[in-house]
């Protein structure tokens, strides 16, 4: 990119870092990510919730709770969403448990997954039905089936 004369901004590197969290390239999106503060720039969220993207679909759930942990800002919902879908397709109860709650706690009226508002109670509850579905050991790990079964009810 550079050799071509082509200067980053902001939205080139969200492009390549949500290419890298389809493409799960691990590496890449954190050679892209650091490049961001070499050019001057100061990641935004939307930076940080496609770093925790990338590390959640590629199963590495907990070390993207540390990046979040580490991050200079308060978590957005959607970097919870990401890090909660992930440790839902990877198995990581644990670890669902706490970033449900996380997320119940900064969002407490709408979950950015579900196209409708729901009380409080409505998201313990489906909190409690995806741990509880994994831990039965039922084939859960289809996200799109609990998606798309939540927005026909």
């Amino acid at each position: 990119m550079q050799m071509t004369g082509i200067v980053p901004d902001e939205i080139t590197y969200l492009c390549l870092l949500s290419a890298c969290a389809h493409g799960g390239l691990v590496k890449e999106a954190w050679y892209f990510f650091e490049s961001i503060g070499k050019h001057g720039m100061t990641p935004k969220s939307e930076h940080y919730a496609c770093m925790v993207d990338v590390l959640a679909r590629r199963g590495q759930v907990e070390e993207a709770y540390q990046f979040i942990c580490q991050m200079p800002r308060e978590p957005t919902p959607s970097m919870l969403g990401a890090l909660l879908n992930g440790c839902t397709n990877h198995r990581k109860l644990g670890l669902a448990e706490i970033v449900g709650r996380k997320l119940i706690e900064i969002q407490p009226i709408t979950m950015p997954t579900i196209n409708h508002v729901l009380d409080s109670e409505e998201i313990y509850w489906m909190l409690n039905f995806i741990v509880n579905e994994i831990r039965s050991d039922t084939n859960y790990r289809d996200q799109d089936y609990f998606l798309h079964a939540s927005e026909n009810q």
